[in-house]
């Protein structure tokens, strides 16, 4: 079965890289769509990772997101089964997140 959803939703962590989603078990996934939403009046920095949070695991390093700006990812990035996402801002609830995409069950 697959299915088409927002898999993930919510605000980026202070300072260090918290999961914002963990592909279920059973499933892997593709997330086709990311968007990060700067509401605050400041610029904010944000990274993500995936599989882990060293540098080695960036797949978007520091990146500035305009006070009142957003920024979107269009791609591909596949996340095995039971692998997490990882996302921090410079600023606690600054940063909302959106990660859409597609489960598929194995």
């Amino acid at each position: 079965m697959e299915r088409y959803l927002k898999l993930a939703q919510g605000q980026l962590a202070l300072a260090t890289p918290t999961a914002i989603y963990t592909c279920p078990i059973g499933y892997s996934a593709v997330v086709r769509h990311i968007r990060l939403a700067n509401p605050t009046g400041s610029a904010r920095e944000v990274s993500l990772r995936q599989g882990g949070v060293t540098d080695a695991s960036v797949i978007l390093p520091e990146t500035s997101v305009v006070a009142g700006g957003w920024g979107e990812f269009d791609g591909t990035i596949m996340v095995g089964e039971g692998e997490v996402i990882y996302g921090h801002s410079d600023a606690a609830s600054a940063v909302t997140y959106a990660l859409y995409g597609l489960e598929v069950e194995i």
